[in-house]
């Protein structure tokens, strides 16, 4: 309701305490991502060039890109296909590098696959990202 009334700060806020409580809330991971992107598009001021256009489009679309995987990969570690949750992470990764979501369901994922080391840098890096992502308990 937050996001739909403009109040984006305290949509995310909100949806990190839902995520905190709850962190298999495929839900709440999905409208945050959607939230960062959102405020994204609004801080992205530019002159109006073609160039700045073309640039503003493309953070854009690898947001979204970003987004959509992360979401998909919600939706294979949940249903139990570690692997699979993994490779679509990793393509949001790729899609957008700074997108904390992505990096901290990664880490989810590996701390499920056993995968110590690489779970704690990924839980790491996406809390040099946005502070309010800790790792879940145990």
């Amino acid at each position: 309701m937050l996001k739909q009334q403009g109040k984006l700060p305290e949509a995310a806020d909100a949806l990190r305490a839902a995520i905190r409580l709850q962190p298999d809330f495929a839900g709440a991971h999905t409208t945050l991502a959607s939230s960062v992107c959102v405020r994204r598009r609004q801080r992205r001021r530019g002159d109006g060039s073609p160039r700045w256009r073309a640039e503003w489009t493309t953070e854009n679309r690898d947001c979204e890109a970003a987004t959509l995987a992360t979401s998909s990969g919600r939706r294979l570690l949940d249903a139990g296909d570690v692997d699979g949750a993994i490779a679509q992470f990793r393509s949001a990764i790729n899609s957008s590098p700074n997108y904390a979501q992505a990096h901290f369901q990664l880490a989810i994922a590996l701390k499920r696959k056993g995968e110590k080391d690489e779970s704690t840098r990924e839980f790491r890096k996406a809390a040099e990202l946005d502070p309010q992502l800790s790792p879940p308990a145990s």
